[in-house]
């Protein structure tokens, strides 16, 4: 095999698999981003990692001061334990929902999941903060990820779901979303439950 020969092979392979990626780019994006926002934090150490989540993160006390971009930002910096447990299961999802779906409706979804749920936990946690029911040391609670998105894109699914099927869906779903909530009585569990709903 001669090197330009090789050459060729090599380009052609490389124009297929850029051909593929182009149809998950906004997954590829993200996995890029949240990548490399995740290394950068381990490397600057826990001390920058947790002001950089405190910052970004979309609780009671940031909203409260206007601080809007965290409902963007918080997307990006996540805290659910090493990238390898939880990155792979993401990237399949979104990759998933973007094929099915196309870019534009992923994003839809993935947006409208993480920022509508963010607002309707913000606001069940401002009442029950006033009415007395939680203290208001859990409007600095830390509350950052993708995890509101990636409910709403899983419940968007339901209606690529085959219809004889998506009553057996929906009802996993609920229920899912019930016992994430009765287990963890966590307001982000709320959150995730409101991002199934959302996406479905």
């Amino acid at each position: 095999m001669t090197a330009k020969h090789w050459t060729h092979s090599s380009l052609e392979m490389l124009f297929r698999l850029l051909a593929r990626l182009a149809r998950v780019r906004v997954t590829v994006a993200y996995a890029v981003i949240v990548t490399s926002v995740t290394i950068v934090l381990y490397a600057l150490g826990p001390q920058v990692q947790d002001r950089v989540i405190r910052h970004v993160s979309t609780n009671l006390h940031n909203l409260r001061h206007g601080h809007f971009g965290t409902l963007v930002g918080s997307a990006f910096v996540v805290d659910a334990g090493p990238i390898y447990v939880w990155l792979p299961g993401l990237v399949c999802l979104l990759a998933i929902a973007e094929l099915t779906y196309r870019s534009g409706l992923l994003l839809v979804a993935f947006a409208t999941g993480h920022i509508g749920a963010t607002l309707l936990v913000a606001a069940g946690l401002t009442t029950a903060v006033e009415l007395g029911w939680l203290p208001i040391s859990v409007s600095r609670a830390t509350d950052v990820g993708m995890s509101y998105g990636a409910a709403a894109v899983l419940g968007s699914l339901t209606a690529a779901i085959p219809a004889r099927w998506r009553p057996a869906w929906i009802g996993w779903f609920i229920a899912v979303g019930m016992a994430v909530v009765a287990v963890g009585r966590d307001f982000t569990d709320v959150g995730l439950s409101a991002g199934h709903r959302r996406g479905s």
